[in-house]
C-alpha cells in the first residue's frame, strides 16, 4: 500500500523526507519517494543536507523492497542530536535521553516521597544532571522536553494549574532550567506527549488514517487528562484549558476535588481515588496500583466493587465524550490501561452499542515511557529547524517559544 503523507503547510518537504526516514527507516531514495510523493530531485536534496547536518547516516543492509544490488539505506544518527524528555508524575520523576527517531538512550527515576511542588522541581534538577553526566557527548542534548499534569498555557510554556502538587512551580521554571543546563527547556501538558508518542509508533496505514483523523488519550492515571487531535490537530481551546476531563462535574452534590469543586470525575474515576478507598476499607500502609490489580484478579470482593464502580464512572464520561466529540479512535494510556483483562472488558461492554452506529476504536495502549518520548517528540522538528538553520540560540526568544502548529508535527 502506498502511503502519502499530508502536506506541509508551509511546504517543508525536507521535514516530511526526514520524519519519513526516523519513524520507517532504514529506507531506500525510492521507497522515500514512493512514501513522500516528492521528486527524485528533491529526495536527492534533502537526504544530502541531511547527511550534511549529520542528521542521518547511510545504514548498512538490504531493503526488504529490494533483490538486487544493494542501494543506499538511510536511517538517523544515534550518536547526535538527542533530546531529554521528563515526565512529572505525582509519585515520580522520570527522564530519558531520547534520540530523534524516539530510542531511549538512557533514563534517571527519582520517587516522590511529597506532593510539594519545591521538593518535585528539586527531583525534576537531580534527574536532568544525573542525565547529563551519564550522556558520553552532552553537547549532543539539543533541548529539554517536560510532560506536566495540569492545566498549562501552551502560549507562555508555563503551568497554570497543577492541581496535583502543593504549593507552585517556579514561574520561570523553563528560564531557570536553561541557564542551568545550557539548552532551551519547554513544557507541555502530559497527555498530548502521550499521544504525540503513539503517533510517532504508529504502522504507516494506521498513521495515514489517524493523523487527519480525531483521536482522544485519555491518561487515566491519579488524574484524568484528555489529548484531543482535531484533524491532525491539536485542539487546545480559546484559554488553553481544553481536555480537563477530570474535572468535569459529574455529581454536583459529591465530595470536594482537589480542584476546588464539588463532585468532579476524579473524585470517582481516578486512580488516587480507588487507593484512597481501599486504604479506607480493608487495608493499612502505602498501596499501588499493582497491588490493586493483583487483589482484582484474586476476586477481593471489596477491591472488586471498587474498581468495577470506578470503570463504570469512567464509561460514562466516555459516552458523554465520544457523543460530544466523535472521534475516530480513543486511546487509554495511564495505570488503568494496564487494569486486568477483565476491567477492560467492563468498559468496553459498557460502551458499546452507545454511540448511533458510529465506529469509534477503543483501546487500551498502556505504554511505561509513553510520556517521556513524547515530551522529545514535542521538539523534534524545532531541533531538526535549529539543526538546518544554526539557529538553536534564537529558540529562547519569547516570539518563538510558541508551538509548532500540529499539522506540521505529524506528517
Amino acid at each position: 500500500m502506498k502511503v502519502v503523507y499530508p502536506a506541509d503547510a508551509n511546504g517543508n518537504s525536507l521535514y516530511r523526507v526526514f520524519n519519513c526516514i526516523r519513524r520507517y527507516g532504514p529506507l531506500t531514495k525510492k521507497e522515500l519517494q514512493k512514501h513522500t510523493g516528492l521528486s527524485w530531485g528533491s529526495i536527492s536534496t534533502h537526504t544530502a543536507c541531511l547527511l550534511a547536518k549529520k542528521v542521518i547516516v547511510e545504514h548498512t543492509g538490504q531493503s526488504d523492497a529490494n533483490k538486487g544490488p544493494n542501494p543506499r539505506l538511510y536511517t538517523i544518527n544515534h550518536q547526535k542530536n538527542r533530546i531529554i524528555g521528563i515526565d512529572i508524575q505525582m509519585h515520580r520523576i522520570c527522564g530519558a535521553v531520547i534520540t530523534l527517531d524516539g530510542k531511549k538512550i538512557c533514563s534517571r527515576a527519582l520517587n516522590l516521597k511529597s506532593r510539594g511542588a519545591g521538593n518535585a522541581f528539586k527531583k525534576i534538577l537531580t534527574v536532568l544532571e544525573a542525565l547529563f553526566k551519564v550522556v558520553e557527548n552532552p553537547k549532543e542534548i539539543k533541548s529539554i522536553g517536560f510532560s506536566m499534569p495540569g492545566i498549562i498555557n501552551r502560549e507562555e510554556r508555563k503551568p497554570f494549574s497543577v492541581h496535583h502538587f502543593t504549593g507552585v512551580f517556579p514561574a520561570d521554571m523553563e528560564t531557570v532550567v536553561e541557564r542551568k543546563f545550557g539548552v532551551p527547556a519547554f513544557i507541555f501538558h502530559d497527555p498530548d506527549c502521550m499521544l504525540a508518542a503513539h503517533m510517532n509508533n504508529m504502522q504507516p496505514e494506521e498513521y495515514a488514517v489517524m493523523s487527519k483523523s480525531n483521536v482522544l488519550l485519555i491518561r487515566w492515571s491519579y488524574g484524568i487528562g484528555v489529548s484531543i487531535l482535531s484533524n491532525g490537530e491539536f485542539y487546545y481551546g480559546d484559554h488553553h484549558a481544553a481536555g480537563e476531563m477530570g474535572h468535569m462535574v459529574v455529581n454536583p452534590l459529591g465530595p470536594r476535588c482537589i480542584c476546588g469543586d464539588k463532585g468532579c470525575l476524579e473524585v470517582y474515576a481516578s486512580i488516587r481515588c480507588v487507593l484512597e478507598k481501599i486504604s479506607r476499607g480493608i487495608h493499612s500502609g502505602e498501596l499501588n496500583s499493582e497491588m490493586i490489580w493483583e487483589a482484582y484478579r484474586k476476586k477481593n470482593t471489596r477491591v472488586v466493587s471498587i474498581v468495577n464502580e470506578t470503570v463504570d464512572y469512567m464509561a460514562s464520561a466516555i459516552i458523554n465524550t465520544i457523543k460530544i466529540l466523535d472521534p475516530r479512535m480513543v486511546i487509554i494510556e495511564g495505570e488503568f490501561a494496564s487494569a486486568p483483562p477483565e476491567c477492560i472488558r467492563r468498559l468496553n461492554t459498557a460502551l458499546a452499542g452507545r454511540f448511533y452506529g458510529l465506529k469509534t476504536i477503543i483501546q487500551a495502549r498502556p505504554w511505561e515511557d509513553s510520556a517521556v518520548i513524547g515530551a522529545a517528540e514535542m521538539l523534534t522538528k524545532r531541533v531538526l529547524l535549529g539543526i538546518i538553520t544554526k539557529r538553536q540560540s534564537a529558540w529562547r526568544k519569547k516570539e518563538t517559544r510558541k508551538a509548532l502548529p500540529s499539522n506540521q508535527m505529524f506528517l
